[in-house]
């Protein structure tokens, strides 16, 4: 026990010594005795800080414009798409080729785009947003302007309607996920682990950086990463668009169809069939009858089952799965964002088995037509017909 006394002893001791070295003690009774005013700015603020600001921003509306300008971008990219029409008025230039038609309706909007980027940032000029650089703010919304609109162009011309929801889902998904609102170590692990490879991630940083100021070369970075989306989107969709043109056929008629959507009748090339298709009719009919009503007849047999299985599942998925992810204590912009995901997916399926049916009927027409007419369409493959494709004739327990 006396040990122990004494331990405390000499630790009391230590304290004082320090106090005395370190001039606190002396500081907080004073010189004339016991001064409460220090003793409660002690209390008060045992440590101070020193805050040293970097790269403030003269206002809220500062802060937050680089996410609202991204959104203002891309929404109106999007009521571009919308409001004019996709398809190329071809009068007086025959021959157009699908590449031609898609790099010129998109030169066509290009110069709009960057249009609403111009004004868009002379707005936030107008309104007190503070710019550390002015041409190259002007410059980084012009380019995020194009970018959006290579990413959402290939999107609404590859997959029309379709393409044209995915636009909507990938804003609804960008703006909390792309560090436009909080930063990304705030958000859920969901969020930290797919910002990576939203464009608004770099299109906001990209604007933060004219704004706020430049650190390093974080501003190439950003504006690197919008050229590798700009060039993906734009090749993508110019490469792919010849191989997708009967698949816009079948949109066009699926909406013609419906009488509850508006769409243009697409005037694409008449390359609807591949030359092999074309050889095989021509070298051998029956057996490339044979063959055709074979695959036609396995595929309607399916084809009721998987059209209705797309849409039950559609449905009862979600139904099912969004109330055990609420027990399990997911959050619910992880619930939308796995709703959305499934959504697409169903559409996917759903246009993967309507453009098969239609790539049948197709193959199906291809019988009925005589030689001369095979070698007219083989001739004009390269070109562009206004007349409808011709109609497909009745295989027993084939396509109707």
């Amino acid at each position: 026990m006396l040990a122990g006394f004494q331990d405390d002893i000499d630790t009391v001791r230590t304290d004082l010594v320090a106090l005395g070295t370190a001039n606190t003690l002396q500081d907080l009774l004073g010189e004339d005795g016991l001064n409460s005013e220090k003793i409660a700015d002690f209390m008060l603020s045992p440590t101070e800080l020193q805050t040293e600001e970097l790269y403030s921003v003269n206002a809220y509306g500062s802060a937050m414009a680089p996410l609202f300008m991204n959104m203002t971008l891309w929404i109106g990219v999007f009521m571009l798409l919308v409001i004019l029409r996709q398809e190329v008025d071809d009068e007086g230039i025959p021959n157009l080729s699908s590449r031609e038609r898609y790099l010129g309706k998109w030169l066509f909007l290009a110069p709009l785009v960057s249009l609403q980027a111009i004004v868009c940032c002379a707005g936030n000029l107008f309104l007190g947003v503070q710019v550390a650089s002015v041409p190259l703010f002007f410059l980084t919304a012009m380019f995020a302007s194009l970018t959006y609109l290579c990413i959402q162009y290939a999107l609404s011309v590859l997959l029309q309607h379709v393409g044209k929801g995915l636009c909507i889902i990938l804003i609804f998904v960008q703006i909390p996920g792309a560090t436009g609102l909080y930063p990304i170590e705030m958000t859920p692990d969901f969020f930290q682990a797919v910002y990576p490879v939203f464009p608004f991630t770099y299109g906001i940083n990209a604007l933060r950086e004219t704004i706020a100021g430049f650190y390093g070369l974080q501003w190439l970075g950003e504006v690197g990463m919008l050229l590798l989306y700009f060039l993906a989107f734009f090749v993508i969709g110019f490469l792919l668009r010849p191989y997708l043109t009967n698949v816009n056929r079948m949109f066009s008629k699926q909406i013609a169809a419906s009488d509850i959507l508006n769409g243009e009748e697409a005037k694409l090339p008449a390359r609807r069939y591949r030359m092999d298709q074309l050889f095989r009719v021509l070298a051998d009919r029956e057996e490339y009858r044979s063959q055709l009503a074979e695959s036609a007849k396995r595929f309607m047999g399916l084809y009721p089952r998987l059209r209705r299985g797309g849409f039950f599942f559609g449905l009862a998925v979600p139904a099912i799965v969004t109330p055990l992810l609420s027990l399990l204590g997911f959050e619910k912009v992880i619930m939308l964002t796995c709703w959305l995901i499934w959504l697409v997916a169903i559409i996917i399926f759903l246009v993967v088995i309507e453009f098969i049916r239609d790539r049948l009927a197709h193959e199906v027409a291809l019988d009925d037509l005589s030689d001369d007419e095979l070698r007219d369409l083989f001739r004009a493959r390269d070109g562009v017909s206004d007349s409808p494709a011709p109609q497909p004739v009745d295989l027993k327990g084939g396509l109707k």
